[in-house]
């Protein structure tokens, strides 16, 4: 199944965020090719998993706190799913799920769980 463009587009935001970056709202519109309006109501529903600042006013804009993972997501079956897709992609698809892992999980520890 295809993933929808409002979830692509999200997960792109949350990999823009976690650069640890301040932006603004017209700079993730231009970047994602949205209106304000829908880059709020994305950056509303990123905020419920992630710890997001967005202070108004003068130097305000738009930030992730880093280190808050979202509530119960991935889980280890995500990664699993992952490894998986990783097994039968081209090298430079693997080596980028690769780096989503690293990014998201401690691999050593479920190698311990076996």
């Amino acid at each position: 199944m295809k993933c929808s463009v409002q979830y692509e587009r999200r997960v792109g935001m949350i990999v823009f965020l976690k650069s640890g970056r301040w932006t603004t709202l017209d700079e993730l519109a231009k970047i994602f090719g949205v209106c304000k309006r829908t880059a709020q109501r994305d950056i509303d529903a990123i905020a419920l998993s992630y710890n997001i600042q967005s202070p108004r006013g003068n130097g305000g804009g738009i930030h992730m706190i880093p280190d808050k993972k979202p509530v119960d997501f991935p889980t280890f079956e995500h990664y699993l799913a992952l490894k998986r897709a990783a097994d039968c992609a081209t090298d430079e698809d693997r080596a980028k799920i690769e780096e989503i892992i690293e990014f998201h999980w401690d691999v050593e520890l479920f190698v311990e769980r076996g």
